[in-house]
């Protein structure tokens, strides 16, 4: 699975921290400030290292997520991330075509979205287009535990797996 740095507000810990240990415990490797920052580090310092060194950025969509200023800080390094992944994944592509290979697989997305209410289609925020362009696990109205939670959780995760994208084309009928 792609490692995941879990971005949100302290007023949504309560799921934050259920899906970290779901998460972990479907074999997907998180970090979560509270649990996995160095402590005598600068908090800002782990965040940014994190988000980094970590594949993917899970970012928790709510009303009080997409208020915080330090959530919105880290949307900006996720979004740069992305930017310098876009910008190797051309630059692999003209490279391999110049040379008439098969270019490399670069996975350039790191932002997934996660909807826990619907904030996001009235979120004004410079980076609300790029959010919004992205497919969100939509966790609106789903209590912890449920078979719908645990639905969203499976397709967040399967997300998650290197091998689930890009989509295989389908094998041809015989």
């Amino acid at each position: 699975f792609y490692s995941c740095f879990i971005s949100y507000s302290t007023k949504d810990d309560a799921f934050a921290s259920a899906l970290h240990g779901d998460m972990e415990k479907a074999g997907v490797k998180t970090w979560k400030w509270d649990l996995d920052g160095v402590v005598g580090r600068d908090l800002m310092e782990n965040v940014d290292l994190a988000i980094r060194n970590y594949d993917k950025m899970i970012l928790i969509c709510s009303q009080h997520s997409l208020a915080s200023k330090g959530v919105d800080k880290e949307v900006v390094k996720a979004l740069q991330k992305e930017e310098q992944l876009w910008n190797t994944k051309r630059r692999l592509e003209q490279e391999a075509k110049a040379a008439g290979e098969e270019p490399p697989f670069v996975d350039a997305d790191v932002l997934v979205p996660v909807w826990l209410d619907d904030r996001i289609e009235t979120w004004e925020s410079p980076y609300a287009s790029e959010v919004k362009k992205k497919l969100a696990a939509d966790f609106r109205g789903v209590t912890h535990g449920s078979k719908e939670y645990q639905k969203k959780l499976t397709q967040l995760i399967d997300a998650l797996n290197p091998k689930s994208w890009p989509p295989k084309p389908p094998r041809s009928a015989k």
